[in-house]
């Protein structure tokens, strides 16, 4: 991965931690028609790959990469954050890109939204949340 932290070694392969529906994580998302209520689906494995800091955009840097969607199944929902870091090593922001409908055993081409913060030096993978039902189903 290109311009992460000098200090990651390894790719992120994360599989969600199995979780009972009473500590479920749920989230609100929004959409043009409103707000929906989602809940963290436990059994998506997804794999970050070939990360990168594009500086080149008028409105601030971009995150790109790919997900590998590695379930047998489509994913409703899901969201991929990153921790910002400034030269000194501190914790200045977050960036995130979502999908709705991930096809199984498919990869997805992410663009964060713009990070428009001129501290910005590197960046780390945080997490992925993903719900087996999409936005509005």
């Amino acid at each position: 991965m290109a311009d992460t932290d000098a200090g990651a070694s390894d790719t992120p392969q994360v599989k969600s931690t199995p979780l009972s529906p009473s500590n479920s994580a749920t989230l609100l998302i929004e959409r043009p028609y409103g707000y929906v209520l989602t809940t963290q689906y436990n059994d998506a494995s997804l794999a970050l790959h070939d990360s990168n800091l594009d500086r080149s955009g008028l409105n601030g840097a971009v995150i790109r990469g790919i997900v590998n969607n590695r379930n047998h199944e489509e994913i409703g929902f899901a969201i991929i954050a990153f921790n910002l870091f400034d030269a000194s090593g501190n914790q200045i922001g977050n960036a995130y890109a979502s999908i709705d409908f991930l096809a199984p055993r498919t990869n997805w081409r992410f663009v964060t939204e713009p990070i428009p913060n001129p501290d910005l030096q590197f960046y780390r993978f945080a997490h992925f949340f993903t719900s087996s039902d999409g936005p509005g189903s």
